[in-house]
């Protein structure tokens, strides 16, 4: 949704369209607001499941590390 507000912001300055440029940047604002609640949301998830599968998330790391050095 971000990406399709941002086409049409760009479009309507292309266009010099003021009215549809704030339209479009009010929605990118609350689109963007929105995100940032996600973003604690998931972060309060993670934290969550990492204190209940320690060792899971270990394995995890070390398998991601190994596969970012091998450039994957």
């Amino acid at each position: 949704m971000i990406k399709d507000t941002l086409e049409k912001l760009e479009a309507a300055v292309k266009a010099g369209d003021n009215a549809g440029a704030l339209r479009a940047l009010a929605r990118l604002k609350t689109e963007l607001g929105g995100l940032n609640q996600t973003h604690l949301e998931l972060r309060a998830n993670l934290q969550s499941f990492e204190a209940s599968h320690p060792a899971l998330v270990k394995a995890l790391d070390t398998l991601s590390r190994m596969l970012a050095q091998l450039g994957i």
